[in-house]
């Protein structure tokens, strides 16, 4: 789980394209939007739920980006700098030390939860400084410096979580003039850095597996692309050859792989490839659209409580959600019965209670939101609305559509009708 700017402002975007598309300029013929509304800063966004599932952290502008919390059982909100009640926030700064995120013009630009009790993030190097990566525990009383990029010699990402071990995580460091990071264990309150996997100077993407130990590399060399697997952080690496076409995503299992499946070069898909066996072994999708998605085309689904991956994303033409397990796939169903006109993505269990989760919702005339949603009564509450300002009964909804291309394939496209279209 990388925590790197870049990342972050793709991952906030793509979501909000469709939205976008066709609607700031197909506005039903009586009524005015202003462009400002689309794009003014969204109140809540990069949320994320705490492993145990009982907080909610997030970004939200006062005016710049600053981290909040946002406790699920009391449902008060806490700002770091000051204290929030409610949607009434007011930074009560006093003596505090932590004054300098409110009072400099520094957006908090992404952040992570790597267990329950602390939080990384990451600010942007405007102004006189760069404050590059710091941690703060959930309560906002000890705030600290891990990194300063830029300033430093180093440069560090996020990668894992690991959430099953406190107070650790697991992270990138690349060297100045290095292209690419040897991976480290640091520990967040002694920041100490314990060298896990080694970069040879040609490794671009390292993969840790369920239980956070670094075991798939992934390495470039003359423009080729290798892949190499290890048993255990003891064992040599060996090259894993997978079928043409095919290319490891990541660890679905502790012997499984989610590999990209370009067999069937008309299609695209993706399936499990079992490491005992050295095979193929389950199909999970296959889009009859696209013949090649890039990996920014998938949005791996991880559970916020374990990190585990419970299902893909495909942004396609119109997103389509795929879930793993009959507990999440059963709950993918019920979501969407209920909340059939947006696109619905479950990030977590609330608080243990296994009836409710949390989802993330949109759609071409929905922006961003997020509710609980209690898979009981078949009902859910919202929490936080990206953009409240925002009326969808004044939008108009984006269509996808296909026509014929002269070799005879689908060129696709969307389509937004004017109010009096007939």
């Amino acid at each position: 789980m990388g925590i790197n700017g870049n990342n972050f402002l793709f991952l906030s975007s793509i979501a909000f394209i469709l939205f976008l598309t066709g609607n700031l300029f197909s506005q039903k013929t009586d009524i005015e939007i202003a462009a400002e509304k689309f794009f003014r800063s969204p109140q809540y966004s990069d949320v994320q739920l705490s492993p145990d599932g009982n907080n909610l952290s997030y970004l939200s502008p006062s005016p710049n980006f600053k981290l909040f919390i946002y406790n699920l059982t009391t449902k008060e909100s806490k700002l770091m700098g000051g204290k929030t009640i409610g949607e009434n926030a007011q930074s009560l700064l006093g003596n505090n030390p932590f004054r300098m995120f409110t009072r400099l013009k520094q957006d908090i630009i992404a952040h992570t939860w790597i267990d329950n009790k602390y939080l990384l993030f990451r600010v942007s190097g405007q102004d006189y400084y760069d404050f590059g990566l710091w941690r703060t525990d959930k309560n906002f009383e000890n705030v600290k410096r891990l990194a300063t990029d830029g300033s430093s010699s180093k440069f560090y990402t996020v990668l894992d979580p690991l959430v099953s071990k406190d107070k650790k995580c697991l992270v990138g460091i690349k060297m100045k003039g290095e292209e690419y990071s040897s991976v480290y264990e640091l520990d967040v309150v002694y920041k100490d850095e314990d060298l896990v996997a080694e970069n040879n100077g040609k490794v671009y993407k390292w993969e840790a597996d369920l239980d956070g130990v670094v075991r798939l590399k992934s390495e470039i060399d003359s423009l080729r692309r290798r892949y190499y697997l290890r048993d255990s952080v003891d064992d040599n690496w060996e090259e894993l050859v997978l079928p043409e076409n095919c290319s490891p995503i990541c660890f679905f299992t502790n012997n499984s792989l989610i590999v990209s499946d370009g067999l069937n070069q008309n299609t695209y898909g993706m399936s499990l490839y079992e490491i005992s066996s050295k095979k193929l072994t389950r199909n999970i999708f296959r889009d009859e659209i696209y013949d090649y998605l890039s990996y920014k085309n998938i949005n791996l689904i991880r559970s916020s409580n374990d990190n585990k991956i419970i299902g893909i994303e495909l942004l396609s033409n119109r997103p389509k959600m795929f879930y793993f397990g009959k507990y999440f796939k059963d709950a993918g169903k019920t979501v969407k019965a209920i909340m059939p006109e947006t696109i619905n993505t479950i990030m977590g269990i609330i608080s243990g209670d296994s009836s409710k989760v949390l989802v993330k919702s949109y759609s071409d005339i929905y922006p961003i939101f997020y509710s609980v949603f209690d898979l009981d009564k078949n009902d859910y509450e919202i929490i936080a609305q990206s953009q409240s300002w925002i009326n969808p009964s004044e939008l108009n909804k984006v269509i996808p559509i296909t026509f014929p291309g002269r070799d005879g394939k689908g060129i696709h496209g969307y389509f937004s009708k004017p109010a009096n279209y007939i």
